[in-house]
C-alpha cells in the first residue's frame, strides 16, 4: 500500500466483509505501506492513519485471524532498491518503535 491511497475503513470492511461471507478466514500478510521521501510530518501521521485503520478493520472482523507486517525494519527491505525515491512503511524505520 502506498500512504493515502489504502481503502477507507468503510471499503476495508466491505471488502473483508465479501471475503468473509464466502466463509473463508481472512489474514492480512506483509502489510507496509510505503510513502515517498521525503517523509514528513504529514505523511507519518497519513501511514499511521493508514495502518490503524487496516489493523482496527482487521481486529472487529470476526473472522480475521491475523495481521503481519513485511518487516520491523528497512534494514533488508526491497522497497527503496524497487521503488526509487520511496521508503518502506515498517514500524521501526518509521517510528523507532512499534506503535
Amino acid at each position: 500500500m502506498i500512504v493515502g491511497s489504502t481503502p477507507t475503513p468503510y471499503l476495508l470492511w466491505s471488502a473483508f466483509s465479501a471475503l468473509a461471507a464466502t466463509g473463508v478466514d481472512i489474514a492480512i500478510t506483509e502489510l507496509d505501506i510505503r510513502m515517498t521521501l521525503p517523509a514528513t510530518s504529514a505523511l507519518l501521521a497519513q501511514q499511521k492513519k493508514d495502518y490503524w485503520n487496516v489493523v482496527m478493520t482487521c481486529v472487529h472482523l470476526p473472522s480475521c485471524v491475523g495481521i503481519t507486517i513485511w518487516g520491523y525494519s528497512d534494514y533488508y527491505s526491497p522497497i527503496p532498491s524497487e521503488f526509487p525515491g520511496q521508503v518502506s512503511g515498517y514500524l521501526h524505520a518509521v517510528y523507532g518503535h512499534a506503535f
